[in-house]
């Protein structure tokens, strides 16, 4: 599939994203509660994630580590977030138009 190939997503994860869309229009297409614990960071820390991931650099290093970044942030390892396939030290994925 031509969609799956260029999110580089599942053909299963798109197929699940059409029938949520024609189910329930756009709202379909909003992540669902998901079970276990709920998540211990919020909107706006993820959003400062992405900002300092991709446009600030640490002291003394070329890109950000796990553990430079979880300290300059204030948060634990485990709840770094990975929207898009952002992560410290990897360039983000290719643009999708």
């Amino acid at each position: 599939m031509e969609v799956s190939r260029r999110l580089r997503v599942s053909a299963d994860t798109v197929r699940t994203w059409r029938r949520r869309l024609l189910v329930r229009g756009t709202d379909g297409l909003c992540d669902e509660p998901r079970p276990g614990v709920p998540r211990k960071i919020t909107e706006a820390d993820v959003a400062r994630f992405v900002v300092k991931t991709l446009e600030e650099r640490p002291k003394n290093a070329t890109h950000w580590s796990t553990g430079s970044m979880t300290a300059a942030m204030g948060i634990a390892v485990g709840d770094l977030p990975d929207p898009a396939g952002v992560r410290p030290g990897t360039a983000p994925k290719a643009d999708v138009q």
